[in-house]
């Protein structure tokens, strides 16, 4: 068992995501990806913790129950391999959409969950939201370059280290450049392999300082969240490029297609209208 000051960078990181798995009304099963993000500003006291968690909408679309798998704690420490799968009926129904219809994101309002999981069988969930400050600002944005270098989490066609509880760590590039909206809308390309259960992943770029330190050089890291994965390009047998929302659907395929590593991303700025939700600003 660990304190959380004892986690390293990615490690924590690896507490930030959780499996969904749905069962679906047609009788199929999904799987996704879903991740913690603080609504509320850190720095400012004043406002209520407002833990969400994000996923794409067609993750959840027609699911008639669903699962999350979360890591507990035991007197104040991560309970090593111990972890809860969280059952849900009616699952689609416990998101709220994104504000405009276009915007494949949806968000689950945590707190809730938690606490009653908390009353009901005494346990103390340990999950590690990103902060909304994560979001890059236009200031910060103009800081990038056309090509970057990125990492994804997730559960790429519903793999998972379901001993401990683990997601699988991606390494990629944006494909096109972040400071500009591809083809009109907020999104961009990442160059990395993309399957189902991936839909929901964050796309985070982790940038590298180095600043005196006691006559030394220390090296900090500064986290951005970026974007969403929600959508892949993938060209079928007759040579047809399709853009395909990327659930893991358990389920006969008829059509083969090939996917060519480009992924579609909703960019993070998208996440700001989900906090004008419920913060007035």
């Amino acid at each position: 068992m660990k304190e959380m000051k004892e986690l390293s960078f990615y490690e924590a990181l690896s507490f930030g995501t959780t499996r969904i798995v749905c069962s679906l009304k047609d009788g199929g099963t999904s799987t996704g990806t879903g991740f913690f993000v603080y609504l509320n500003k850190i720095e400012n006291k004043e406002e209520e913790p407002r833990p969400v968690l994000i996923t794409n909408k067609h993750v959840i679309k027609g699911a008639e129950r669903g699962y999350l798998t979360l890591s507990t704690m035991k007197d104040n420490k991560i309970a090593g391999t111990e972890k809860i799968e969280i059952p849900f009926s009616n699952f689609e129904s416990f998101w709220i959409p994104h504000p405009d219809d276009s915007i494949d994101l949806c968000i689950l309002n945590f707190i809730t969950i938690e606490g009653r999981i908390k009353s009901s069988l005494n346990l103390d969930l340990f999950y590690l939201p990103l902060a909304i400050e994560m979001i890059p600002s236009i200031t910060t944005m103009v800081t990038f370059d056309t090509m970057e270098e990125v990492v994804m989490i997730g559960y790429p066609n519903g793999i998972w280290d379901s001993h401990n509880n683990k997601p699988i760590f991606r390494k990629g590039v944006t494909a096109t450049d972040i400071r500009l909206d591809y083809e009109q809308r907020p999104e961009f390309l990442i160059d990395m392999a993309v399957f189902g259960g991936s839909s929901g992943s964050p796309i985070l770029y982790a940038k590298d300082k180095l600043t005196p330190y006691m006559g030394a050089v220390a090296n900090h890291r500064k986290l951005y969240l970026l974007g969403i994965l929600y959508a892949g390009f993938q060209h079928t047998a007759s040579g047809d490029v399709k853009i395909i929302e990327i659930p893991q659907i358990q389920k006969t395929i008829i059509e083969t297609s090939i996917p060519n590593n480009l992924g579609i991303a909703i960019k993070s700025e998208k996440l700001i209208d989900f906090r004008r939700m419920y913060f007035n600003d």
